[in-house]
């Protein structure tokens, strides 16, 4: 892939109308010098780029690039003012996969901004491009940066490294190629599918470490890990199996190697969410759908701490939990 060539161009203003000024083409070589060598110019010439094949007098067409073209990379756009760079690049590692982290041009060290380069083993079509856009947005989204989602667009110009006011910091990940997922063009709720885009009800709940119902709460039909899930905050679970809290919502697994913050909580959700292999490994959770974490629920947990991870004793608990909650059907 650090051979193949995609459009590129000098500033916001460079358009190829009638084929009189063309556009340049770029590889993902090229993009690995200027991440260690960056652009010192004002944005207005800038290089860019759409990470797309179409590099024609059309190379800036959104139905043309839809319909023709085929993507070389994805990429973040962190909009909002970062509140630590080396808590980025955890974030950025989590995924596991090659990817080029930046500053952007108008950063500064008081207010830092950046863009997250992620190369591909292969190209893509517009579709798929468009599903892993909105997947990676979504990811970061969920740990409190404020994305600029006009990535998603066909034709949305990146812009590649530059350091006018001489201000830069920058990072090179190693790894795989990231895994990119396969959807079905047809299938319009294929989103609906990601771990990340599940959509729960949001409760009020009370933190309850003793692993009681709450009794007044109680409906005689609801499901027994449900009423479990409802009583228990998953944060609160956390900290009785022993996970190091790092931030307000990552934490480390008491079965990880390693000490980096696998671990990220969706508070409104009452779920959680590991990268920690040890965590796969250990079959804590269930598989993401793109494979590369795991993710439950407070039941979960206690299911694997308490009951080593076997359903039936797990159920069984329950059931010896809540036996004192089911009302009376006696006369």
């Amino acid at each position: 892939m650090n051979e193949v060539e995609f459009c590129a161009g000098n500033g916001v203003y460079h358009t190829n109308k009638n084929g009189q000024n063309p556009y340049m083409k770029i590889t993902m070589f090229e993009i690995y010098k200027l991440l260690h060598y960056p652009q010192s110019v004002d944005k207005s010439r800038s290089i860019w780029t759409t990470f797309n094949t179409v590099s024609d007098e059309k190379g800036r067409v959104s139905s043309v690039l839809m319909e023709k073209g085929m993507y070389c990379a994805l990429w973040i756009d962190i909009d909002g003012q970062i509140a630590s760079w080396h808590e980025l690049l955890q974030d950025v590692a989590s995924l596991n996969s090659i990817a080029y982290c930046y500053t952007t041009a108008s950063s500064t060290a008081q207010s830092l901004r950046a863009r997250i380069i992620i190369p591909l083993s292969e190209t893509i079509k517009y579709e798929v491009f468009a599903h892993n856009q909105n997947w990676l947005n979504s990811y970061f989204e969920k740990m409190n940066y404020k994305i600029d989602r006009t990535s998603e667009n066909a034709n949305q110009l990146c812009y590649l490294p530059n350091s006018p006011n001489g201000f830069y910091k920058y990072k090179a990940f190693k790894g795989s190629y990231f895994k990119v997922q396969e959807i079905l063009v047809s299938n319009k709720m294929a989103l609906e599918n990601d771990v990340f885009n599940k959509k729960t009800q949001v409760r009020a709940l009370d933190k309850v470490v003793t692993l009681r119902p709450s009794l007044s709460k109680f409906e005689p039909k609801k499901n027994l890990i449900s009423m479990f899930n409802d009583s228990n905050r998953v944060e609160d679970l956390l900290a009785v199996y022993s996970y190091n809290q790092i931030s307000n919502t990552r934490y480390t697994s008491p079965l990880a190697q390693n000490k980096s913050r696998g671990v990220l909580v969706i508070k409104n959700q009452n779920r959680w969410i590991s990268f920690h292999e040890s965590d796969a490994e250990e079959g804590l959770g269930k598989s993401c759908v793109n494979g590369r974490c795991v993710s439950g629920d407070s039941f979960d947990l206690f299911k694997f701490f308490e009951c080593a991870n076997d359903m039936s004793l797990a159920m069984t608990k329950l059931e010896a939990l809540y036996e004192s909650s089911y009302p009376s059907l006696s006369c």
